[in-house]
This record gives C-alpha cells, structure tokens and sequence, in this order.
C-alpha cells in the first residue's frame, strides 16, 4: 500500500469522492493533526510517504530531505511557488499541478474585485454601517479598457468576462498561446506591456511568481498608469512592490486596487494598504469555490495516482 500525505485542509472538503479513490487505488490518506498546517507535523509525517497533496503550505528543501520515499508533490492548485523545485528535481521527485480547473473561480473574484472597486462597494458598506448615507460615484465598466498582464487559463478567462460586460479588452503575454488566440477571435488585442499600463482603465496581473516577475509592478509602472486606473492582483502578493502600490494609492497615482493576495499572508495588523479606503482586500480565496475545490482534488488525486502506477501524471511541472 502507497501513503499519501495530505497538507493542505481544501483538499476533498466539499466532496468525498478524491479520496474514495486514492483508497480504492491503494493508497493510504494520512491527514495532518491540525490546521492550518505547521511545519513540524509535515516534517514528522512526510518520513514515510510517497506522495504529497500540498496546498500553500511550503514543501522546501529540509522537508524533500527528510522524504526519501517520495515520489511525487502533487499541487492542489495551480502556482507552485511554494514547492522548491530545483530540490524536488534533483531529488527525482515528479511535481504536478492542476493548471485549469480553478481558472473560472478566479477569474470570477478577479472581476467580482473590479465591480467592487468600480462602484466603491466596500467603501459605501462601511460608510452605511457607520451611519452615514450619502451618494458615493463610481464608475460604468462598459467602453472601459481592460489591461490584461499574463494570457493563460485565468487571463483568458477574465477577458471573455469583461468582454460580455462590454468592456475593452487588450492584453499582454511574454509569449502567444492558445489562450490568446482564443481571446484574440473573441475581440480582444495582444499590445505591448508599456501600452498595456498606460491604456487600461483595469489593470488586472495574472502571472506566475518567479525571478523575473518579482514587483513586476513598481514604482515606475505605477507612474505610467492613468490616474483613473484600477490595479487587480490574483496571481502572487510579491508581482507588486507593496510600498509602492501604497504610496501610487495614498498620492493618487491611480483611483484603487483590488488584491486577493499579499506579499505576506495574512498580512501583519500595521500593514499600511488596511488603512485605505480604496483598497478592497480579500484572503486569498480566488479558486475557493465548491465547484472548483471539487474538480481541483480529483485532478490532484489523480496526477498522484496516474504518477505513481503508470509513471504518466495529467499534469506536470517537472
């Protein structure tokens, strides 16, 4: 029999059937004692595994080492920042992921975030709660432009959303792909990245964390954005620098920013973007639909499956 360790709590929550087939394919769920995770537990469980099922929880190079049975990290989700995978590749270990199924659900909260900052709508509840009632503007989405950095399965998606609401779509990608060829018969335009910060009304990041995307979004970037603009961030806290972004918020660089993510999560109480009334801010929660966490764990139980007894996972990162 195989042991699977599971890290992340999201993991079959919603729906019994991921891990009815893990168990139906000989596989041995070991669930952590508590959660959110804590390091010691995985560092005590992983000895003796040969597959992990991780959420956010970050699987380094100390807890590789101490896995000599592993034989596959299989992401619940899609970035796998939180996986060092160097350590993971040296070590023969196969990484996996579930690239697609989550992107409706973000890109969901992703355009759930512009309304919200469109409209003031977290500004106007505070403002009701508190007592006060008085007409706030906003403004209409329809003939706005919406800047798109990162055209994969999110990005794609957000566009097609944004196309319906009669917005304008333009986007930017490092490379073509079927997603943009898709979003480009839909109506939208591939520009470059300048044009995208100066053009967009939205301005919505969609990319992977890596080296190279690390505050993609600066100071200078938020110079050259209207001051009209709105920043959307679901990909990864760290694709913004933080302090600018506060201060382009506080000086009026641009009107507002919708975040899902955060350089720390959760962030420390004195986080200066919690004392912005044009800051709608939400825990990280892009993919965390029913429908989505469903389909999500079969995937993830599955690459750890197909991996392991046919050496063919669905999904692989390395």
């Amino acid at each position: 029999m195989f042991k699977v360790l599971i890290t992340t709590p999201t993991f079959a929550k919603y729906d019994s059937k991921p891990l009815y087939y893990l168990k139906e394919n000989n596989f041995q769920v070991i669930k952590l004692p508590q959660y959110p995770a804590r390091k010691e537990n995985i560092k005590e469980l992983v000895q003796d595994v040969d597959a992990i099922i991780v959420g956010l929880e970050r699987i380094d190079e100390e807890i590789i080492k101490l896995a000599p049975k592993l034989k596959v990290i299989s992401k619940h989700g899609i970035g796998v920042d939180n996986i060092d995978i160097q350590k993971a590749k040296e070590a023969g270990i196969v990484v996996t992921n579930v690239p697609y199924e989550s992107a409706r659900a973000v890109a969901e909260l992703a355009f759930a975030l512009i309304l919200a900052c469109a409209r003031r709508i977290v500004e106007i509840d505070n403002m009701v709660r508190k007592g006060e009632w008085k007409p706030i503007f906003g403004f209409e989405l329809k003939d706005k432009i919406l800047g798109i950095i990162g055209i994969g399965a999110i990005g794609s998606s957000l566009g097609e959303i944004a196309l319906g609401f009669g917005m304008r779509v333009i986007g930017y990608d490092i490379k073509e792909s079927d997603f943009t060829k898709k979003l480009i018969a839909k109506g939208a335009s591939l520009v470059d990245f300048e044009t995208c910060l100066r053009e967009s009304d939205v301005l919505s990041l969609h990319v992977p964390l890596t080296e190279e995307t690390k505050k993609l979004i600066g100071k200078e970037e938020l110079r050259k954005m209207k001051k009209t603009a709105i920043l959307i961030n679901t990909s990864r806290g760290e694709v913004i620098d933080e302090e600018a972004l506060y201060e382009a918020l506080k000086e009026g660089w641009i009107a507002g920013a919708g975040l899902d993510v955060l350089s720390k999560e959760p962030p420390e109480p004195n986080n200066p973007l919690l004392s912005l009334p044009n800051v709608v801010i939400t825990s990280h929660v892009g993919a965390y639909t029913y429908e989505s966490m469903n389909r999500v764990s079969m995937l993830a139980a599955q690459n750890v499956v197909e991996t392991i007894l046919k050496g063919k996972p669905l999904f692989r990162v390395v």
